[in-house]
C-alpha cells in the first residue's frame, strides 16, 4: 500500500549514516579530462571520462534523470521507482532495504546515484571495492533539492536541461508565493505519515518546508526536528484546523480514541495528498505544494 511504502521511505530518509567513495587517485590521467562533481553530502567525486550510464537507487533520483532527458542512459532502478511510468520497465536492483549489489555490478554503470542510510552506506562500500563510483543525495530543504538538480545536470553534461527544470520550478514557486500572500491567516495543520502512530515531520526537513510554502503552519515544526512520533496530548492541545494524510483511509483517526474529537476530524477536514508528490525531493515537489495549497485554500 502507498502509505506503507511512504512510511518505509521516510524511515530510510531519517537514517543518515553513509560512507562516501573517493575515486582512485593513483591512475595517471590527463587532469584536463577529469570531471569533478560534488555530491549532496559535500564529497567530491572525480571521473576520468564523461559519465553516461547510471543506476538510480531512489525514486526522486530516477525522476530527475528522466527529466534531464536521459532515459536511455538508465541501466537500472530501485523497486520503488515508478515515475515516469517508463521507469517501471527498467531492470530492478532491489529497494533501499535490500539492494542487489551483484545486479548493480553486472549492469556496469558509470555512476550509481543513491540516497543516505545505513543500508545504502553498506552497499556503497561494496561498490567501492568493485571500483564503481557513487554519489549520495539526502536533501533537507528545497534549496538543496534545486542544487541537486543543478549538480546532476552538470554531472551528465545536461546543463541546459537542468536550467529549464529549475526555471520551471522557480516560475511555479513564484506563482505559489503570490497566491499565499493573499491569505489573511494560515491554517494550522498536522501531517500524518502513518496509520499506526502519530508519525510526522518537524523542522529541518523539506516536507515541513513544503507545508509552509503551501500556506499553512505545521504544528509539529516547533516540537522537534526531523521525523518523529508526536505526543497525542500535544496534538489534542494544538487541535489543528486540518490533518493531512498520505493515504486514502482517513477514517483511521476516528479509531484513535480521543483523536476523534479533534476539530479537523469532526469538521471533515482530514485531507489526502499524493504521497509521492509530497515525499519525493525532486522536480515534482512544487506540484505537491500546489496540490496541498488547493486542498487547503480553494
Amino acid at each position: 500500500m502507498l502509505h506503507k511504502k511512504l512510511f518505509v521511505m521516510v524511515i530510510i530518509i531519517v537514517i543518515a549514516s553513509v560512507t562516501i567513495i573517493a575515486c582512485d587517485g593513483q591512475d595517471e590521467v590527463d587532469t584536463d579530462s577529469i570531471k569533478t562533481v560534488t555530491d549532496g553530502l559535500g564529497n567530491e567525486v572525480s571521473f576520468k571520462n564523461q559519465p553516461e550510464t547510471v543506476v538510480t537507487m531512489m525514486p526522486n533520483l530516477t525522476e530527475i534523470v528522466y527529466a534531464l532527458g536521459l532515459e536511455d542512459n538508465i541501466l537500472g532502478v530501485s523497486n520503488w521507482c515508478d515515475y515516469p511510468i517508463e521507469a517501471i520497465e527498467k531492470p530492478k536492483v532491489g529497494d533501499a532495504m535490500d539492494l542487489d549489489v551483484e545486479k548493480i555490478v553486472s549492469l556496469e554503470p558509470d555512476i550509481v546515484l543513491m540516497g543516505a542510510g545505513e543500508t545504502m552506506g553498506e552497499v556503497q562500500d561494496k561498490l567501492a571495492e568493485m571500483d564503481i563510483d557513487t554519489m549520495v543525495y539526502d536533501p533537507k530543504n528545497i534549496d538543496e533539492i534545486l542544487e541537486m538538480i543543478d549538480t546532476l545536470g552538470e554531472l551528465f553534461d545536461q546543463t541546459e536541461e537542468a536550467a529549464e527544470l529549475l526555471d520551471e520550478f522557480e516560475s511555479k514557486h513564484d506563482d505559489l508565493i503570490e497566491k499565499t500572500q493573499e491569505i489573511d491567516e494560515f491554517p494550522s495543520v498536522f501531517l500524518l505519515l502513518d496509520t499506526n502512530s502519530l508519525y510526522t515531520v518537524g523542522d529541518g526537513e523539506f516536507m515541513s518546508e513544503v507545508i509552509e510554502l503551501a500556506g499553512a503552519n505545521n504544528i509539529a515544526s516547533k516540537k522537534d526536528e526531523g521525523y518523529f512520533v508526536l505526543n497525542q496530548e500535544i496534538l489534542i492541545e494544538k487541535d489543528p484546523n486540518y490533518i493531512i494524510t498520505t493515504f486514502p483511509d482517513t477514517n483511521v483517526l476516528e479509531d484513535m480514541g480521543a483523536l476523534s474529537e479533534l476539530t479537523a476530524v469532526k469538521e471533515d477536514k482530514v485531507v489526502e495528498v499524493d504521497g509521492d508528490l509530497l515525499s519525493r525531493p525532486g522536480p515534482r515537489i512544487i506540484d505537491g505544494a500546489f496540490e496541498l495549497f488547493e486542498l487547503l485554500h480553494e
